[in-house]
């Protein structure tokens, strides 16, 4: 809902402002194609980044079919790999 000063300078809501929500499949799409590259680049494996993580196979192949990890496993794949949080969702 917009303030009554946006109203009087013209500013109207408009139902792109109402539905909006973010392209979940996009992010989920880039995470995965840039998990992978990086995982080829450093020549790894689900189970060398799983046992690094301190998780299971299972958590980090959810990862390679478009799953993002929780904020705490980020952090700790981003120290793992070396990058920061944008390199996993650069357009390719």
């Amino acid at each position: 809902m917009l303030a009554e000063n946006d109203k009087r300078r013209g500013f109207r809501e408009s139902s792109f402002d109402q539905g909006f929500t973010p392209k979940e499949k996009l992010y989920n799409r880039l995470f995965t194609y840039n998990y992978i590259r990086l995982l080829c680049e450093k020549n790894l494996s689900n189970k060398s980044v799983s046992e690094a993580l301190g998780t299971t196979q299972n958590v980090t192949a959810r990862w390679r079919r478009g799953h993002i990890p929780s904020p705490r496993l980020m952090q700790k794949l981003c120290n793992f790999l070396g990058c920061d949080y944008g390199e996993f969702f650069k357009r390719w």
